[in-house]
């Protein structure tokens, strides 16, 4: 089952080679693939000192800020889906396993603020 969306993101935040210069990323239309980017977007989130996150109308900052809020929304939208067992489907399952995967105690992503 091809997800073409999570295949788009993933593609534009892989890793760069060590000499070239950080990886260009729109966030706005990295967001705007929906529940399959997470992984894209927490990669991002995770070392946004290697990519270059570009848009016409934001600054980095406003950038990161705009992709925290669209995966907190992303995040709600997986969990609603999860009382609905007619919203099931292979993609869903495969970003609410990545989702429950985070959860566990001994992953915390170093963009997370910590509870100290």
């Amino acid at each position: 089952n091809l997800n073409l969306p999570e295949l788009i993101a993933n593609h534009n935040v892989r890793g760069t080679h060590p000499d070239e210069a950080a990886r260009v990323v729109d966030p706005v239309y990295l967001a705007s693939l929906g529940q399959a980017a997470l992984p894209a977007i927490d990669k991002v989130l995770a070392a946004p000192e290697a990519y270059q996150l570009e848009h016409s109308s934001h600054s980095k900052m406003s950038a990161l800020a705009l992709l925290k809020r669209t995966r907190a929304q992303l995040v709600l939208q997986v969990r609603h889906q999860e009382a609905d067992w007619r919203a099931w489907g292979w993609r869903h399952a495969r970003v609410k396993a990545y989702l429950d995967q985070l959860q566990a105690p001994a992953r915390m992503l170093p963009w997370r603020a910590s509870p100290h």
